[in-house]
């Protein structure tokens, strides 16, 4: 199915959730352009809205709030049943989206009018590759197959008129578990509707960059999707994901690099970046996967402690456990001579 890109009815289905029922302004930036290319947005909030956000949410489309369960799959499910199939088919394009993306870095526009002249029954931005083997908890069955990260998926009159279509929605369960969602929904939908003949295909075409032995190009290669392939997003969890998780091909400097790569070379805004991770992160987390930690070298150390006028310093330690003095020790003798040291303890 091929689409007039000019002439394009969509409706978008968005879904926010913050436990503190904030709403930052990425979001904001963001549906600011998707309006731009939808006729209706549905937004669904998972959990609570603070009245203030409500009424901002509300410039861009219809807002319902609902019990935090079954994360943002559920949420979609509420908004297609609410809206109904009938009128479900009336639109060319459904898109199903939530508020774990950044961007657009470039107008979703082009995006947009890219996809609309290719004949396609459902597509997405980006896409994450088979991968096997993998653990049983990782994925029940042992491998994942090829399949469209459903963080921006978009579906067709074709395919939302199929009744394969409605029966899955129909039969969604609510998922209690992140690992389900995954498992059971986005790992599995784009292998599910292409096994029944339906084509897609993504707008960021990955396989010109991809690496061997990566799987998830969103995640694991953010700069040159976004540099290179143009991509309009990146992701919220780089800034948030065990830094482990990306020593087995990299250093963990991509959300780094990625921020310095948007404020040098793009017109997108990274205040909006800062402001949401600085107030939903640990700051211990915030300070690991933005490699904040700095080591002085002794010179510069002494060079510079001769310049600074003389403060009374403290250290105050607790010791749980008579186990833990040697431990402590090694950072009380780091002290300079001068300064005080109080020891606490919960017992004689």
């Amino acid at each position: 199915m091929q689409l007039n890109p000019k002439k394009t009815n969509r409706l978008a289905s968005y879904c926010i959730f913050d436990k503190y029922g904030v709403v930052d302004d990425y979001v904001f930036a963001y549906l600011k352009d998707l309006k731009k290319n939808v006729k209706d947005i549905i937004i669904t909030v998972n959990g609570k809205l603070q009245p203030e956000f409500r009424t901002r949410l509300e410039e861009f489309g219809q807002v319902f709030v609902r019990k935090n369960e079954g994360l943002d799959v559920a949420a979609h499910k509420e908004a297609i049943l609410r809206v109904g199939f009938d009128k479900l088919a009336e639109y060319d394009e459904i898109i199903l989206q939530n508020d774990t993306l950044f961007g657009p870095v470039y107008p979703l526009a082009k995006t947009f009018e890219k996809m609309a002249r290719m004949d396609l029954d459902f597509w997405g931005l980006t896409k994450y590759y088979h991968e096997e083997p993998v653990r049983k908890n990782v994925h029940p069955k042992g491998y994942i197959p090829e399949h469209i990260n459903t963080s921006f998926l978009v579906c067709r009159t074709s395919l939302v008129n199929a009744p394969e279509f409605r029966k899955y929605w129909k039969k969604m369960p609510i998922y209690k578990y992140y690992m389900d969602v995954v498992n059971f929904h986005e790992a599995v939908f784009t292998k599910h509707f292409e096994n029944l003949g339906f084509k897609w295909s993504t707008s960021v075409e990955t396989d010109q960059v991809q690496k061997k032995g990566l799987h998830y190009p969103l995640m694991q290669q953010p700069l040159e999707l976004v540099e290179k392939l143009r991509c309009p997003v990146f992701k919220r969890r780089l800034f948030f994901h065990e830094p482990a998780g990306y020593f087995a091909y990299s250093v963990g400097d991509a959300p780094v690099k990625l921020l310095k790569y948007l404020q040098q070379r793009t017109n997108y805004n990274t205040d909006l970046v800062y402001k949401n991770i600085i107030r939903t992160l640990n700051p211990y987390v915030l300070t690991k996967n933005l490699g904040l930690f700095k080591s002085l070298p002794k010179h510069l150390v002494k060079s510079s402690a001769q310049s600074v006028p003389k403060q009374r310093v403290a250290l105050v330690m607790h010791s749980y456990f008579t186990d833990l003095v040697p431990y402590l020790l090694k950072y009380a003798t780091n002290m300079p001579e001068d300064a005080d040291i109080y020891v606490t303890t919960g017992s004689q």
